[in-house]
């Protein structure tokens, strides 16, 4: 095989290599975006439930369970028995409002 053979087969592979980058590069994009969008509409949604007794469900199953006591900076304050604790909006995957006990 002669040198140009060669020159031409590396270049090749090269342009190959690029445009896979390229789609990888444009693919995490549309994760990242798709991403921010899930968590402004989650930062939106929580904000309803603000003042109200609710269960709040993580990405792990757990369910955390208090009043809301605000949305802020992708997070969640709940009140737990005069406790606050905060959870991370990115491990939210459901909030629901507790039903009142009669």
């Amino acid at each position: 095989m002669n040198h140009s053979f060669w020159i031409t087969f590396f270049m090749l592979f090269i342009i190959i290599y690029l445009s896979n980058r390229n789609k990888q590069v444009l693919a995490r994009k549309l994760v990242i975006n798709k991403r921010m969008e899930n968590r402004v509409k989650m930062f939106e949604a929580a904000k309803n439930f603000i003042g109200k007794k609710c269960v709040v469900y993580t990405f792990n199953s757990e369910s955390i369970s208090g009043t809301v006591k605000d949305v802020t900076g992708g997070a969640i304050i709940l009140d737990k028995k005069g406790k606050e604790e905060i959870i991370n909006l990115d491990f939210v995957t459901r909030i629901k409002e507790s039903p009142e006990k009669k």
